[in-house]
């Protein structure tokens, strides 16, 4: 992040020419150094384990449904019917943006999720403008 942000003009070229070849090879990367502080994201960790960690009569309200435009969506696409499960994942969408939307359960999520979006939202704002110089 430091050389995205505040290295110089040769610094910043190069940054962006590695970022072009590593999203174009591998499709995604990882930002090091980007000021979201270590306690904040342990806490928003914990926060989705509580989640899911509720028991699921409690979370029942979330499931998804089809509209993509729910503010909450909870699911998994483990399937009882299968005997093998490849890449069973469970999972949850909050929108944050434009309008903040939360979970109220488990009670620490609303607090610690607005705080995670809100900075997570700056530090994408400040890749965005940086690559576009």
């Amino acid at each position: 992040m430091s050389l995205l942000t505040s290295g110089s003009p040769d610094q910043w070229s190069k940054i962006i020419h590695d970022l072009v070849k590593i999203c174009q090879e591998w499709g995604f990367f990882i930002a090091i150094n980007h000021g979201v502080p270590e306690n904040l994201m342990k806490g928003m960790i914990d926060a989705c384990h509580g989640f899911f960690s509720l028991p699921d009569e409690e979370n029942e309200g979330f499931k998804s449904g089809n509209d993509v435009l729910e503010m909450f969506k909870y699911g998994t696409s483990y399937n009882l019917a299968l005997d093998k499960v490849l890449l069973w994942k469970d999972f949850f969408k909050v929108r944050v943006y434009p309008e903040f939307y939360s979970l109220y359960k488990p009670a620490c999520f609303s607090e610690v999720s607005m705080e995670f979006s809100k900075i997570t939202r700056e530090v994408a704002l400040e890749i965005t403008l940086n690559t576009q110089k």
